[in-house]
């Protein structure tokens, strides 16, 4: 893994309700001041507006301060939103941290 990534973990729903802590959880590692923030997404069963609205937030954050955010995600949960809406071209997507913290 990179040395300068850090990896933020998300699971279950990342809705209207949840979508404060994954805030959170992000603004706490931007702390870090790593090259590199991993959002892993892989143990998220849904995602929905509020998540979508919080992907975006977080890449404009991003690279505002010179970071590369990378999402990890395999499931058709979250992948199928992020396509749907067109943000896959947008955001940085990866089937596995490993790989998103050594792209």
């Amino acid at each position: 893994m990179d040395s300068d990534a850090v990896v933020v973990r998300a699971g279950g729903r990342v809705d209207v309700q949840t979508v404060g802590a994954v805030r959170t959880a992000l603004r706490d590692a931007e702390q870090d001041r790593a090259d590199v923030l991993v959002l892993d997404l892989s143990e998220v069963s849904f995602l929905d507006s509020a998540g979508l609205s919080l992907l975006v937030e977080q890449h404009k954050r991003c690279a505002e301060h010179g970071v590369a955010l990378r999402l990890v995600a395999d499931s058709p949960a979250v992948l199928r939103p992020i396509e749907l809406t067109g943000l896959d071209s947008l955001l940085e997507i990866h089937p596995t941290v490993p790989r998103a913290a050594g792209a």
